[in-house]
């Protein structure tokens, strides 16, 4: 877990320091900022080093499998069993977090019991196509395949 914990200070890092990741994180997160405007509470699970933190300037509780203190994320939580009651959140964002799920589909599931009538789920995945593979991998350490489970 140490390995995975630094590999993601080392993409918060690259993203504060290379202009061409900010600006494409800033396109992303101000689209996601106008669709969560309106909304009072707001959870992100798979946070990691909280990326979203950079851009989104909101009050998120931010939830990951492991701590990362320095960016009030909190741990051992798993999006698919999340520890709060149904229908808290006006809305819930998962940026890169659900391909790492065991169970994809129960975790979705997980995020729409959690969300308020007339909230918003967020999703945001990787499409790793041919012409997207090089960059993903470069930017990315998991394995990558064509395979679906």
């Amino acid at each position: 877990m140490d390995e995975y914990k630094l590999e993601l200070f080392r993409q918060r890092e690259n993203i504060l320091n290379n202009s061409g990741l900010r600006s494409y994180f800033s396109f992303l997160y101000g689209i996601v900022n106008q669709l969560i405007e309106t909304f009072d509470s707001i959870l992100e699970v798979g946070a990691g080093a909280a990326i979203s933190d950079i851009f989104v300037s909101r009050n998120i509780v931010r939830t990951d499998i492991l701590p990362f203190n320095e960016f009030n994320v909190s741990g051992d939580c798993a999006m698919e069993r999340l520890p709060f009651k149904d229908s808290s959140f006006d809305a819930v964002l998962a940026f890169d977090s659900i391909h790492h799920s065991e169970q994809p589909s129960k975790a979705i599931l997980e995020l729409l019991r959690v969300i308020r009538k007339g909230g918003k789920l967020i999703l945001v995945e990787p499409f790793v196509s041919p012409l997207s593979y090089l960059p993903y991998k470069i930017f990315h350490y998991e394995d990558t395949s064509w395979d679906f489970k």
